[in-house]
């Protein structure tokens, strides 16, 4: 005899032996105990529920020889008619390929034969295939057959079954068969059968079925085929095309941390061993949907970060489908869902951060801490005169040219502004004057030479590269290209050779990353500009058309000039120094 299917072997021959579904078998077995048959049924639901099947166990029911039974024997001819799919009055008929008029015509003339058994049964799968003239040819004999006719319809998608015929039909709902039901109907096959199989690959197997008993059967029967009489979680995982619990954490750790090399490598190899993408993208979706009952292995992950990550990685199952390079749509959505969830964690702390100062400011103003004392405070351009000043007075034998400083009488008044700032206000300063008084000895406090910021920036440059890499690595792919040009209390320009690069780095994601990071390394936020090196020469050159005697910076120098350039701003700072170009004198103008 041949082979036959474990769904086949394994069909309920009575309505008890039915998995699950007990609001559909209790109805209809207190309706053949107290003669209450309707004469048109509708099943719906999903696919492998058990529609078919307990249609096929109605009709044994009601034509067993021992019948109307809930226990048909099993071995008289009408059973075994039904069984075979031979009984002249139990006829199924697919409307997928029988869906037109006619077909319905010869259903209604082979009414008016008379049944050998009990009751004639039609049923109908797939009944939402039929056309419009045939549901419409349907109605009469739907609403009004012979009193010894059923009808059983059976569907896998009700919306789109007409309401007329909906209104002349008992309906029943089939719902999806829960995993544990699936696992304990699978044990007892597998001892029925003599072989075993894993508790871990039976939960697998339970989830992947999606709630149909009859695919959980088709997937055990082939991984008997492949495995033999004992089955194990790698046995179903080769069956399946899926990989392993290890391989979907590595995965969405590498994701979360936005670790680009080793993603790619582990979807590098995922492909080469044949996997399935389309599949891996579930299984990672399963994996975080586990995760909102469980605590994650690895990072602390909170609920709505899961949720978020799920959606964005939710709508690339429909893009992959679609898309001719379904790869690319995968590397995408997990970059996108590991971007979201560093740059989303981080924007959250900061509108904590801006409730927080908005609080503050609402109860009387920002409070400013100072790490030392008011009187050791001093301002960075101070401290360099100071350190000039010690260096000519412990020095006396090393002659150096003292010139006027035009910024001395700057850093004078600052100094007198920071010793009158000390003073408290009088009890009685009015509170809007005490503000304002707060607020600028806040200032003082915070104001930092130009210089010093532009050397402090360039001294973290590279950890504000690696962090923005981590950020968004399209933007630090450009900014690495430009170099550091100026830096102030209120803000930084960077320097680009092409016109490209400078419009990259201007769109406002970007300069929101860029401003973000620099913030976070230097306490303070400065706004980023982006410029060309042509930018920066046609400045410079409006410039000296206001001053002649100020020569454009940093322009056609030599190795030897730009090596001293770069020492005089070290000194001095980059503001406080201008390049002036002499013309060489000849030869004969030398020795006169």
């Amino acid at each position: 005899m041949a082979y036959l299917a474990l769904y086949r072997q394994y069909r309920p021959k009575v309505l008890a032996e039915v998995v699950e579904q007990e609001h559909i078998v209790r109805t209809l077995s207190n309706a053949i105990k107290q003669g209450r048959l309707a004469h048109a049924y509708l099943f719906t639901g999903p696919r492998g529920t058990g529609k078919t099947t307990i249609a096929r166990v109605l009709a044994r029911s009601l034509n067993c020889e021992q019948g109307p039974t809930l226990t048909p024997c099993g071995v008289c001819a009408s059973c075994r008619a039904i069984d075979a799919g031979t009984s002249v009055d139990v006829r199924e008929i697919d409307a997928a390929s029988n869906r037109g008029i006619n077909d319905i015509r010869d259903i209604r003339q082979a009414l008016q034969y008379i049944a050998e058994s009990r009751y004639k049964i039609y049923i109908i799968d797939e009944v939402h295939m039929l056309t419009p003239e045939a549901f419409n040819a349907l109605l009469k004999t739907l609403e009004e057959p012979p009193a010894n006719v059923i009808f059983i319809l059976a569907t896998t998608e009700v919306h789109k079954v007409p309401l007329t015929i909906l209104s002349r039909c008992q309906r029943y709902d089939f719902k999806r068969i829960s995993p544990q039901g699936m696992i304990m109907q699978m044990r007892m096959i597998a001892k029925d059968g003599h072989f075993t199989i894993s508790e871990d690959a039976l939960q697998v197997l339970a989830i992947r079925a999606q709630g149909g008993l009859r695919d959980a059967l088709s997937l055990l029967d082939q991984c008997l085929s492949y495995a033999g009489d004992h089955i194990t979680l790698d046995d179903l995982l080769a069956v399946l095309g899926s990989v392993d619990k290890q391989t979907l954490q590595q995965a969405i750790q590498a994701m979360l941390a936005g670790d680009i090399p080793v993603l790619l490598a582990l979807l590098d190899r995922i492909e080469t061993e044949g996997k399935d993408l389309v599949q891996f993208l579930r299984d990672l979706l399963q994996q975080l949907r586990d995760w909102l009952t469980e605590k994650p292995a690895f990072a602390e992950v909170t609920l709505d970060q899961l949720v978020a990550l799920m959606n964005i990685l939710a709508a690339a199952d429909w893009e992959m489908k679609q898309a001719p390079q379904p790869r690319l749509i995968l590397e995408l959505a997990m970059f996108k869902a590991g971007e979201t969830y560093r740059y989303g964690d981080r924007m959250k702390t900061m509108e904590a951060r801006i409730e927080q100062l908005e609080l503050l400011n609402q109860q009387g103003g920002f409070a400013v801490h100072l790490s030392e004392p008011a009187e050791k405070q001093q301002t960075p351009t101070a401290a360099l005169a100071q350190s000039i000043g010690s260096l000519e007075k412990n020095e006396p034998s090393r002659k150096v040219n003292t010139v006027p400083n035009p910024l001395q009488p700057t850093i004078q008044k600052k100094q007198e502004a920071s010793a009158e700032s000390k003073v408290l206000p009088a009890e009685g300063l009015p509170s809007k004057e005490f503000s304002e008084t707060r607020q600028q000895d806040q200032r003082q406090a915070n104001f930092v030479d130009p210089d010093d910021m532009l050397t402090a920036i360039r001294a973290k440059w590279p950890e504000i590269l690696q962090q923005v890499m981590r950020e968004k690595i399209s933007a630090h792919a450009v900014l690495k290209q430009g170099e550091l040009y100026h830096a102030d209390e209120n803000m930084l320009e960077v320097v680009f050779q092409v016109e490209f690069h400078k419009k990259v780095m201007e769109k406002a994601d970007n300069r929101a990353v860029i401003e973000k990071t620099i913030a976070a390394f230097m306490g303070k936020y400065l706004k980023f500009i982006a410029k060309t090196k042509k930018e920066i020469i046609g400045d410079l050159a409006k410039r000296e058309a206001v001053n002649p005697t100020q020569a454009v910076r940093e322009t056609n120098l030599t190795q030897e000039e730009d090596w001293f350039l770069q020492s005089a701003y070290a000194l001095a700072g980059q503001t406080k120094v201008d390049v002036v170009r002499l013309q060489k004198k000849s030869k004969k103008e030398g020795e006169d």
